[in-house]
């Protein structure tokens, strides 16, 4: 009986000792990560290993941006803002890069941070992590829907969800409608805890632990247009956004002209772009809203004497060249990408 008292007592004691050891090692690891996050090491590793699949455009951006300021060669720097339409309105970073360098003359470096569902308010967050410049360009890819955002898809900018970065102009344009903001974290491992969280779950899921994923930007390449059935259902979403547009328009249009204050602020020039809408869409659901729409927002540009470019009017593209509501097919992309081009080459001061 004594035996069996002292045996217990010593599995006891054991357990103790395995479970402070479990404590401390998780301890180190996250004190290992936070560094990692502090000291920007984080963001030296390649991205395809930090990818959660080859779709990934959150974390790709992420990665962009934060890696943007190691990078002290002497580029012209153009980045294009928006949602997923600025996403797949270009093949590449560097078809377009090649194309700019090769009407300027100097060395242009073009980087695409279009993802799904950006807001302007994520848009605004990406910027405020972007290092200043002398000379670079902020191009903001619009779309009307953008001006139906919730203030709640603010809030969820500011607390991270998608973008767990600081940002301070984004909490001061907040605070025009919201008295007192959500508590955020000072540690990186906090804030990062539901990307960590997604990344180990799709990366179990896949079975590509310590592998490097390619990443696509063009997730509708190689696809017909969508059939009348799913795009009508696409339209239902879309439509069903667009009955905050009225509520939400003036908090949208105030982040917008957050992001343009921020932005020269930081010594760029910006350039709004209307990028190509289906037809389709036009005609059912936003034939309403878009002059009101173009209304305000030229207003903006005027008033922040920078330039809207409405790419929809001028390409007038069919519904043919697109796979759904925003999004190109192929063979319509070259064209985008060429007009986009042209218009940037003309900010810059070309012909």
């Amino acid at each position: 009986m004594l035996a069996l008292k002292s045996l217990g007592a010593g599995l006891r004691g054991s357990s103790m000792f395995v479970l402070a050891g479990g404590v401390l090692t998780a301890v180190l690891m996250m004190a290992a990560l936070e560094y990692a996050f502090a000291s920007g090491r984080v963001w030296q590793v390649p991205v395809g290993f930090a990818l959660h699949n080859p779709a990934d455009d959150w974390t790709q951006v992420l990665w962009a941006v934060k890696g943007s300021g190691g990078d002290s060669r002497p580029r012209h720097p153009v980045y294009l803002l928006g949602g997923s339409s600025s996403r797949e309105a270009v093949d590449s970073n560097q078809s377009v890069s090649e194309a700019l360098s090769g009407l300027t003359g100097s060395v242009v470096r073009f980087v695409n941070l279009g993802t799904r569902n950006q807001t302007l308010a994520e848009s605004l967050v990406l910027l405020d992590n972007l290092p200043d410049s002398r000379g670079g360009t902020i191009v903001v890819g619009m779309q009307p829907m953008f001006l139906a955002d919730s203030l709640q898809d603010g809030i969820d900018a500011f607390t991270g969800l998608r973008y767990p970065l600081d940002s301070p102009s984004l909490a001061e344009a907040l605070g025009v409608w919201l008295p007192v903001l959500p508590a955020q974290s000072s540690l990186h491992v906090q804030r990062f805890r539901s990307w960590m969280a997604n990344y180990l779950k799709s990366r179990v899921k896949r079975r590509s632990w310590f592998k490097s994923l390619p990443y696509t930007s063009h997730i509708y390449a190689h696809r017909a247009p969508l059939g009348t059935a799913r795009l009508n259902q696409r339209f239902l979403n879309i439509g069903n956004h667009m009955r905050g547009y009225y509520n939400n328009e003036a908090l949208n249009l105030g982040l917008l002209n957050a992001l343009v204050s921020r932005a020269k602020h930081k010594g760029y020039r910006v350039l709004l772009v209307g990028l190509p809408r289906n037809p389709r869409i036009e005609r059912m659901l936003l034939q309403s809203f878009v002059p009101h729409y173009h209304q305000h927002v030229i207003e903006l540009a005027d008033a922040q004497d920078i330039e809207f470019v409405d790419l929809n009017a001028e390409l007038s593209l069919p519904k043919q060249a697109f796979f759904d509501h925003i999004h190109l097919v192929d063979s319509s992309r070259p064209l985008l990408e060429h007009a986009l081009v042209r218009v940037i080459h003309r900010h810059l001061g070309g012909e």
